[in-house]
């Protein structure tokens, strides 16, 4: 089976990046044969002109805003292309001119003199006109040699418009910069990392001395500790980790950093995290306290492991840095506490304060999630993070209608009740899809398959924890669906069916927006045959 992936007509893994793009590795970009006739305007033919177009000497004048020419029959839907033109002369610095398939494709053009290359993308409406005018009105342009080719490859259109962090290849965490995809290295292997929009309203990431939390708190109190800064190094890399550790004065009870008076969002998941790394200390206790439905968890520092409330996490970001995170979900009570307790055991016991005891502290979030995202860094405010969005990759080239398997290595972020997504489609219809899925439901993954609109099979199961890597594969073939994860069947089927339309686009969402995938992802797949069940059972061992 060594040369199985050499089967993929798309294989996307975590290797390639760039401003906007998610690149995959198969298929190499590749481009069709011309689609303009007469793109050299040899002779005034092949184009309609409009108002006072002409064509001669070899050149297309445009000389204002009610000038343009057209060729029909050009574009597809859902299609990749790349444009390329001269621009001979420009009498405004400002002049553009657009290339539309009815309103499946508007791009604005450079128009300064000289050669250009753009790429552009139609999407699911318009016609097939291929069609150039100039703005602003009082603008005009004579143009030469303009090309129009279909790009075949399998690389994903990625967006986020703010800046994010990662944990880079030497296990820091790191900023990376907006429309850059993140390719996140925190276990030690690299996966691609799609996160939901999120914002830290800690405003003080960093310290713990200082700002609000959540909806408002004002500054802590410290109660039988004192804080220093700059005690370690950080996950960061940098010396600014935070010293907790108990003031000395010979009393009993827990050494605490107190957010009083902390506001919650009624029926809303809230999400408080904090690194924290032993330093004398074993135990951090991260305390929701006064809520109707509080949570408290304990956070063993010297082995990773945590007690307490189920509605927690603790995450090894290495050098004995944890991610130690509470959620909760307040309806009525809305105003209560939040508490960082160092404790020496995790049955709730306090330490005594005899000047020996201290953890490191680093990075606070607070957020409205079900679960904690990748650090954002504040600094006496809100800070905010859009979602990470990757689709449109591949084309009816590249992807079968009658046969296939789609594949994906991927894990959750965490096991809430959210459908995520990665589908073979067609755009927003959702008549004819190919899917496999994380369920609303706990801890399962589902294959579905959708042909003219009718549901052909919707097969679950169970893992163990689905924020772990699990390997799954659907084969679609009509009389002969299968479905395999982790090396083993668990989805067999007979029914037959026929797509109504080409699928012609693989998405991490359903195809139309809805039930976006974020989530880690080490590689996704496709391939434009039915493979055997030795093959599956090796693909996905």
């Amino acid at each position: 089976m060594s040369n199985l992936l050499d089967k993929t007509s798309i294989l996307l893994t975590p290797t390639a990046y760039s401003d906007g793009t998610l690149h995959s590795v198969k298929p190499v970009q590749t481009f069709g044969s011309e689609l303009v006739t007469n793109g050299d305007f040899a002779t005034d033919t092949n184009w309609t002109k409009f108002s006072n177009a002409t064509i001669s000497g070899g050149t297309a004048n445009l000389p204002n805003a009610s000038a343009a020419i057209r060729q029909q029959g050009v574009l597809e839907l859902n299609t990749k292309y790349k444009i390329t033109y001269d621009v001979v002369s420009s009498d405004n610095a400002n002049a553009l001119f657009t290339t539309r398939g009815g309103t499946s494709l508007t791009i604005d053009l450079p128009s300064s003199v000289g050669s250009h290359t753009v790429f552009g993308e139609t999407n699911s409406s318009g016609g097939a006109e291929f069609f150039i005018s100039v703005k602003p009105f009082s603008a005009s342009i004579v143009i030469d040699n303009v090309s129009i080719k279909k790009v075949t490859d399998g690389d994903f259109d990625f967006t986020r418009a703010t800046t994010a962090t990662r944990v880079g290849p030497n296990g820091l965490i790191q900023n990376v910069a907006g429309g850059l995809p993140r390719i996140d290295f925190l276990g030690g292997t690299g996966h691609i990392l799609l996160e939901p929009a999120s914002t830290n309203t800690a405003t003080y990431s960093n310290d713990f001395s200082q700002g609000d939390i959540f909806n408002g708190s004002g500054n802590p109190t410290l109660t039988g500790s004192i804080l220093s800064a700059n005690q370690g190094t950080a996950p960061d890399g940098t010396n600014t980790a935070q010293k907790l550790i108990d003031n000395n004065d010979g009393s009993s009870g827990s050494v605490t950093i107190n957010f009083f008076s902390t506001n919650l969002t009624s029926a809303t998941d809230s999400t408080i995290s904090v690194f924290a790394k032993k330093d004398g200390a074993n135990v951090l206790r991260i305390n929701m306290t006064g809520f109707d439905n509080g949570r408290a968890a304990f956070f063993n520092l010297a082995n990773g492991t945590k007690s307490g409330t189920a509605q927690s996490t603790i995450e090894d970001f290495g050098n004995g840095w944890y991610k130690c995170s509470v959620t909760m979900n307040t309806t009525t009570d809305l105003v209560g506490a939040v508490l960082f307790n160092i404790c020496n055991d995790s049955n709730q016991t306090s330490i005594l304060r005899n000047g020996n005891q201290s953890i490191l502290l680093w990075g606070m979030q607070s957020e409205e999630q079900s679960f904690p995202t990748s650090y954002l860094p504040t600094s006496g405010g809100f800070v905010s993070r859009n979602r990470d969005e990757a689709n449109n990759s591949g084309d009816t080239s590249l992807i079968s209608t009658t046969e296939g398997v789609l594949y994906a290595e991927i894990a959750a972020l965490s096991d809430d009740s959210i459908a995520r997504n990665i589908a073979l489609g067609n755009g927003a219809n959702l008549q004819n899809t190919v899917e496999i899925y994380y369920d609303t439901g706990s801890q399962s993954i589902r294959f579905r398959i959708r042909a003219n609109n009718s549901l052909i099979v919707n097969s679950g199961t169970s893992l163990t924890d689905r924020t772990q890597f699990a390997k799954a594969a659907i084969k679609y073939k009509s009389g002969e669906i299968k479905g395999f994860i982790n090396g083993v069947q668990v989805l067999s089927a007979t029914d037959s069916f026929t797509f109504s339309d080409d699928l012609s686009e693989l998405a991490f969402d359903r195809g139309n927006g809805s039930n976006e995938f974020f989530g880690k992802v080490k590689s996704v797949a496709v391939f434009k045959e039915a493979l055997t069940d030795a093959e599956l059972i090796a693909l996905t061992s």
